[in-house]
């Protein structure tokens, strides 16, 4: 099953708190010369108060109060625009929520914003393979592989649209192959293993 992808373990945040540590105790706003890190105070503490609003918006999630997270989530985004896990989450919660529209936008942002990150442009395709675009889920997958080639949700996505479109190609039989060297689910690796006979037959009777 295809599932929109979260944070995890988010390296930025810590990033973010330990570039934060030296500032904690000053005073108002100051020009650039007095930064730390590059962070100057008043973005300092526009970022301090963005991680406030991820950690509400965090847990309105774990109690299941969608729209109280969605509140956060775009709370601190006011705070910090930058705030690409911020974004991506929205869109995951609005995706949820059956707002597709405002989740592929948050999606498009996170995307825009942290430019190495494919977990936004895998939750636009099963965004998109959720409303049964499997042409367009495909493309996402496959931009969310260019950033991280052994990404195995995206892996998983790809595989499964071009399962789903009849795609019959080497591309498609490499990714089967990717997959199943990072895959340890029982059922995963079932079905890539039908799926990999069953293209490399396909292809050895087109050969002939």
């Amino acid at each position: 099953m295809i599932t929109p992808s979260r944070r995890h373990t988010p390296l930025l945040v810590l990033v973010l708190l330990s570039a934060l540590a030296p500032i904690a105790g000053c005073g108002g706003p100051t020009r650039s010369e007095n930064m730390t890190r590059g962070i100057t105070i008043n973005e300092g503490e526009r970022i301090k108060k963005a991680l406030e609003n991820l950690e509400l918006a965090e847990r309105a999630h774990r109690a299941n109060h969608p729209d109280e997270a969605v509140e956060y989530y775009r709370r601190a985004i006011e705070s910090y625009s930058d705030f690409h896990m911020a974004w991506n989450d929205l869109g995951v919660e609005l995706m949820q929520l059956g707002r597709h529209q405002d989740a592929e936008q948050a999606f498009r942002m996170a995307a825009n914003v942290e430019p190495t990150d494919p977990r936004p442009y895998y939750n636009l395709g099963t965004l998109y393979q959720k409303l049964w675009y499997d042409d367009e889920a495909l493309e996402y997958y496959i931009k969310a592989l260019r950033r991280r080639p052994t990404y195995l949700p995206a892996l998983r996505g790809a595989i499964q649209s071009a399962d789903l479109i009849k795609q019959v190609d080497d591309t498609t039989l490499e990714w089967i192959r990717q997959a199943l060297l990072l895959e340890s689910d029982p059922q995963w690796l079932s079905y890539f293993q039908r799926l990999r006979l069953d293209i490399e037959s396909r292809l050895a009777d087109e050969g002939l």
